[in-house]
């Protein structure tokens, strides 16, 4: 594919996509850009090589939501999750976008969950205004495994809800691959919740390395 184009690009209505991997390294290259309608994205491996070894690093960004309504990257079947690392940014939710779930994704980390491949900026960065953005949830199939980046999880805006995740860990939350922030909120990230009040809402943050953690 030629740099000055986009794997995917929609304007409208709703796309599943399955099985994406696109080209060889271009920068600046996009893997996903939907300005509006819906996306449910599955089985992709965005940013990386085939044998999810080596980095592309095709893509600044590995999916991006520039301002959807619904948007679901990820589904609860594990046969069906998202690779989404070796880029710049990995997800983004961004502009307006609303209640957008980012479920069941590998962010940072190789096919296997065990060894990194590092988005270098934000592994999920939330930046949308229209509030509701989840990332993660109660359940196993719900956890993002978001580990080896520069910051894990990035939310300048209200009302955006972390949780259930392993941030810094593998897939088996038993060895550290660190991002080196973990979860950032920054200027503007009122009323976020990071957890909950159930077991199954608890983030376990580990092995970063940065002086936030």
């Amino acid at each position: 594919l030629d740099a000055s184009v986009e794997a995917i690009h929609s304007t409208a209505g709703r796309i599943v996509f399955s099985g994406v991997k696109c080209g060889p390294p271009l920068p600046g290259f996009r893997g996903v850009q939907v300005v509006s309608g819906s996306v449910d994205s599955e089985h992709s491996l965005l940013g990386q090589t085939r044998s999810c070894t080596e980095c592309d690093r095709w893509s600044s960004s590995g999916c991006e939501r520039p301002s959807v309504v619904g948007a679901t990257v990820g589904l609860q079947d594990p046969a069906d999750r998202n690779v989404v690392s070796g880029n710049l940014y990995g997800i983004i939710v961004a502009i307006a976008s609303a209640d957008a779930r980012i479920i069941g994704n590998y962010v940072g980390i190789d096919a296997t969950g065990s060894a990194a491949l590092g988005n270098d900026v934000y592994a999920v960065m939330v930046t949308a205004t229209g509030g509701g953005n989840v990332v993660g949830g109660s359940t196993p199939a719900e956890r993002n495994v978001i580990s080896g980046n520069g910051t894990g999880v990035y939310s300048s805006v209200a009302g955006t809800t972390i949780s259930g995740n392993y941030l810094g860990t593998d897939a088996a939350g038993s060895a550290g691959i660190g991002n080196n922030t973990a979860v950032r909120l920054d200027n503007g990230a009122t009323g976020n919740t990071v957890g909950g009040t159930t077991a199954g809402e608890r983030n376990i943050i580990s092995g970063n390395t940065g002086q936030y953690g």
